[in-house]
This record gives structure tokens, sequence and C-alpha cells, in this order.
């Protein structure tokens, strides 16, 4: 008897030991991870907001790679949700809640069926020596004393993975094609209206430039059938954003000046005059990231609104000039 009291009286005092100390465990947590990444801010913010390339680089799809996963991809990156379902790694969401261009992006991280439920996200990018000084950081509450137990426990093992993460997406950006980008002076500018025949295409993000080649193709083949002669150089206009497993719709053109009847899938256009944020941009298409961006962050900090798509003009022609950090691309953010 005496055996047993001593052992009742042993777990009850353990009991409240736990309870006592879990009570007084933080219930706030912070991770971070930091690194050096020989890329420009520009750069290492476009990689780190664009979700359809994360499984490359992330370390939980890395432990889980048939995990799920899914993307919605926004203009400004505000409101861009990656989502996942795992066997190992659970279900999850993240959604980006705001962002500073080049400097910060800010999310929440959704654990469903977890007892950490949400915490916040933030990606920080400082340039230093060339390069981009990146920070990681998840911050957050536990939710109860059990879960301020189990984050004792868990904290080092997230850091571990933050830090994984991190030294894989330096990897990952490291690895790609440095393509160099400059962008002009960004003005707003009265457009006038303009006439042009369009085919609208629809294409994967990988197929884009060869689905573009084709339509361009198409065009030419018409006017040349029709003795038109362009009015000015080709132009793409986006119509719609990105999402897992949606194809990307565009529209390409030539601007003419009379109009031709349509045939097909080819049509005639007016787009009417109006105001547009203009930038002009050199060097390869897969730069042209760094002045969208840059026109966004200028709509952004001006409050002006989109009005209509967003479209791009070739100044170049790739078959005449071979080098692509000559090649000049005018950028056009319609505005209200």
């Amino acid at each position: 008897m005496k055996t047993f009291r001593y052992i009742a009286l042993s777990l009850l005092v353990l009991i409240i030991l736990f309870v006592l100390v879990g009570l007084v465990l933080p219930n706030r947590y912070k991770i971070e991870a930091k690194a050096m990444v020989q890329r420009s801010p520009e750069v290492a913010y476009f990689h780190a907001l664009d979700f359809n390339n994360r499984p490359q680089w992330d370390p939980w799809i890395e432990e889980d790679p048939r995990a799920h996963t899914y993307t919605k991809m926004t203009e400004n990156g505000m409101g861009s949700v990656w989502e996942w379902d795992g066997e190992k790694v659970g279900k999850g969401k993240i959604t980006v809640r705001s962002v500073n261009i080049h400097e910060q992006i800010r999310s929440t991280i959704h654990f469903m069926g977890n007892g950490t439920d949400s915490a916040r996200m933030v990606w920080n990018f400082n340039p230093n020596a060339g390069g981009t000084e990146l920070t990681w950081q998840m911050k957050g509450e536990w939710g109860n004393f059990f879960a301020r137990w189990a984050g004792l426990f868990m904290k080092g093992d997230i850091i571990k993975s933050f830090q994984k993460g991190l030294n894989n997406f330096k990897n990952y950006i490291e690895r790609l094609p440095n393509w160099p980008g400059r962008t002009s002076a960004i003005r707003v500018k009265e457009m006038p209206e303009m006439r042009a025949v369009v085919v609208e295409k629809q294409s994967s993000m990988e197929e884009i430039a060869k689905s573009m080649g084709e339509a361009y193709g198409e065009l030419m083949e018409y006017l040349t059938r029709n003795d038109v002669i362009p009015a000015g150089p080709p132009f793409a206009r986006y119509t719609g954003a990105y999402e897992s497993g949606q194809p990307l719709r565009f529209e390409a053109g030539f601007p003419v000046e009379q109009e031709i009847p349509s045939e097909s899938n080819i049509s005639f256009k007016i787009y009417p005059a109006g105001r547009a944020i203009t930038a002009q941009h050199t060097g390869p298409y897969q730069s042209l990231f760094i002045t969208y961006n840059k026109v966004i962050k200028h709509a952004m900090e001006k409050n002006l609104k989109r009005k209509g798509e967003f479209w791009e003009t070739y100044l170049t022609d790739p078959q005449t000039e071979p080098d692509s950090t000559l090649w000049v691309t005018m950028v056009y953010y319609p505005i209200e």
C-alpha cells in the first residue's frame, strides 16, 4: 500500500510539474535562417515569390516528393497561394499577405490538423557585396502547454529544416543562368488607340516561347496573304493570371493601319486610347520580370490602379540581333 501511495504521489507531482512548467514555457516562437546568395535582390525576390518552382527547393517537399501541390499567382504577389498535401508533410497553405517589392515578402502559413495552427512568415532581401543577404523567418504562438512542451523539442528540427531550405534556395537560384536586365526610367504616358490583328493562344509556362513563335508565324502568313504590312513591331497581351494546371492565356498581335476581315482564329481588334505606365527593358526575355516588378512597384507606390491587360512590344528582332543582352522590349501597364 505504501508503495502504491508513493507511486501515486510521484505521478501527481510529475503531473503538477508538467502543467506548471508548461504554463511558464514561452508561448511564442521565432525561427530564423540566414544566407548570402550571389544574385541581386531583384532576382532573389522573384524566385522566393515564384511558387511555381518552389518544389525545386522546399525542404519539406524534398522529404515528401509525392505530395500534391497547388499554385495560384497574382500580379503583384499579394494573395498568391501555395498549398500542399502529402502523406509525410501533411496538409497546409501559404498565402502572401503583403509585399515590398525587391525588399520583403510577408505571408501566413496555415497547418491543417496541426496544433500549431498558423504562423507568420517573412522574407527579407538586403543588398550586400554584389549579392543579397537573405533572412527567412517564421513567428507564431504555441496554442497550449502541451504544444509548448512539443515546441520545446521540435524547435531544433524546425530550425534545421529552415536552414536547409534556405541553403536549397541559394543553390537553386545560383544554378540558374544569371540573365542580365536593365530598366529605363519609368513614366506614365497617354497611349493612342491601336488597331491590330491578333491571335489568341494558351500555353504552358515551359512552352510559351514556342507558342508565341507559332502565333507570329500564323499572323505574318495571314498579313502577307492579304498584302498588309504591319504598322509596328509585334506585341503580346497577357489575359489571365497563372494557376496550377491551367494554361497561360495571351494574345499575340501586330498593329495595322486599316481594318482587315477576321479569319479562322485571327481577329481584328481596336484597343482604346488610355494612360499606361511604360518602361523600356534591355536584355533577354528571361529577365523581363525585373522590369515588370519595377513597374508594379511604381504603381503600388503611386496608388495607380490597373485598367485592362498589360502588354509588351518587341522592338528587337532576335533573327537580326543574336546578342540577347541588346534586345529591347517595351512594357505597358494600363492604368485608370
